[in-house]
Parts: structure tokens; sequence; C-alpha cells
């Protein structure tokens, strides 16, 4: 929520010269709540399984911590993608995609027959990561950031 509240805010202040500090702002409080989220997550994992699946479902606590990690790299997808679509650049966030996707298809079907659940949740993160690089690329490359 807090990342989609921030769109209209960066849309209207993209040019303003003030835009890196209120861009750097919002990259620290989404740093510091998403890893208190996370180191949350990473200690309550187990309980958290036990509430919703119960005993049978144990086995994804190591999934859900691996996939715990996601939830700051999203963040950061959402902030760079909102100064990405508010600098008119969504066009080069679709080759991001594109990239992201055949990476994590051909990932997936080379390493989950092998490694299972445990492979997808990895595979999950690292495709979060290409993500979020390629945006960090093209925000850059617009020289506000």
């Amino acid at each position: 929520f807090f990342t989609n509240a921030l769109f209209p805010v960066f849309v209207q202040r993209i040019d303003n010269k003030n835009f890196p500090r209120l861009f750097m702002e919002s990259i620290v409080l989404s740093l510091i709540t998403s890893v208190i989220s996370v180191i949350v997550i990473l200690f309550l994992a187990k309980y958290i399984i036990l509430i919703i699946g119960g005993k049978s479902f144990l086995e994804a606590v190591l999934p859900l911590r691996i996939l715990s990690l996601t939830f700051v790299l999203s963040i950061f997808i959402n902030i760079f993608y909102n100064v990405i679509i508010a600098q008119n650049m969504q066009k080069h966030a679709i080759l991001i995609g594109v990239v992201a996707l055949i990476f994590n298809v051909v990932v997936n079907v080379l390493f989950i027959p092998k490694y299972s659940y445990i492979a997808s949740s990895v595979i999950t993160v690292v495709t979060s990561l290409i993500i979020l690089t390629g945006y960090i690329f093209i925000a850059k490359k617009t020289k506000i950031i």
C-alpha cells in the first residue's frame, strides 16, 4: 500500500529538484519496515506455518523463510517501477519482465524436478533480484536518482 501511495507523489514531483531526497526517504522507510517484517517472518515462520497449515505443513518453514526475502525485494521493485512509470519509461520495464520470465521458466524447468519447492523458492528470490537490478539500471539511466 505504501509504494502504491507513492506513485501519485512521484508523478507530481518527478521533475522537482528535491525528488532525489523524496526518493531516498521512501527507500529508507521501506528498507526499515521491510527488514523488520522479514526478521519477524524468519523467527516466526514455524508458528505461522503451524497456525495456517498445521503440523503436516512444517516442511514449508524453509521455503517461507526463503520467500520472505522477496518481501524486501518486491517493495523496492515497486518503488523503482513507480519511478520508471513516472518517467514514462515503462516500455523498458517490459523487457526486464520478459527476461525475468524466461529466466524463471527455464531455471524452474531445470531445477524443480531435482530440488522441488526449495528450488522454486530460491528461483523466485533470484528472479526478483533480476527484476530489481533491471529497474535500478533503468531508473539510473534517467539520472533522476
